[in-house]
């Protein structure tokens, strides 16, 4: 029987984060979603809603993060922002929400033993090789981009002072029900333009390489950091 741990997701009410906490509900976890709603929604846990503890509360906040992390062994953090251009026209939100946010949830997980969190392949700007591996030198080229790295950095270090096991997911491209347009919003053009009988609009010379993930497989890749307890560092999913 899979032990049954205590969970907090943060960015739980998202995209990705719902899908989450749904499998994770049905694993039989106890969980505890903690979400501002800026861009989540309650209406993607309606399912399970009555199987977690729902907070509302901004990661920018640090009592409010400290609380939520308290009584947990595993956190997740999701909460972020993702749009690539909106982080161009509004790099201090960028910063305080995806830098000083992460920063806080890292901070406040000291007692935690493991600590999942969601980064993204814009850390690696343009690439020189394909695939590309983790050890792809990291060329940011966008405050979007360049907040995930310092994200790393801190859970890196908080991860050291404190003790706790760290994996750092590299999410490329994730697509699936309830995305927005910011996730891998080519995929949704696409499908409008298929489902009226029209041809996708392909830019270039139709030569370009760009990895899409399904959000099922991006919930397994999360599930097994989780379970894994030889899982530690950085992955590109």
């Amino acid at each position: 029987m899979v032990e049954s741990l205590r969970i907090l997701v943060t960015g739980g009410a998202g995209f990705i984060g719902s899908h989450l906490v749904r499998a994770l509900v049905m694993s039989g976890h106890s969980l505890r979603v903690f979400d501002n709603l800026s861009t989540g929604s309650l209406d993607n846990l309606k399912d399970v809603i009555s199987f977690i503890e729902f907070v509302k509360g901004d990661i920018r906040d640090f009592e409010s993060v400290e609380n939520a992390v308290k009584g947990v062994d595993i956190v997740v953090h999701l909460a972020a922002l993702i749009d690539v251009a909106e982080s161009i026209s509004k790099p201090d939100l960028y910063f305080d929400v995806n830098v000083k946010g992460t920063y806080n949830v890292a901070k406040a997980s000291k007692n935690v033993s493991a600590f999942v969190f969601a980064s993204s392949s814009a850390v690696y700007g343009e690439a020189f090789e394909i695939p590309i591996s983790e050890n792809h030198p990291l060329s940011p080229k966008s405050p979007y981009a360049a907040s995930k790295i310092a994200g790393e950095a801190f859970v890196s270090t908080f991860a050291n002072m404190h003790g706790y096991r760290h994996v750092i997911l590299r999410f490329f491209n994730v697509y699936g029900p309830k995305q927005s347009k910011a996730y891998a919003g080519v995929v949704i053009e696409f499908i409008k333009r298929v489902s009226k009988g029209e041809p996708p609009i392909i830019f270039g010379d139709g030569e370009q390489t760009r990895d899409f993930v399904y959000v099922s497989d991006a919930v397994d890749a999360i599930m097994l950091a989780i379970r894994n307890e030889n899982a530690k560092g950085v992955y590109n999913i």
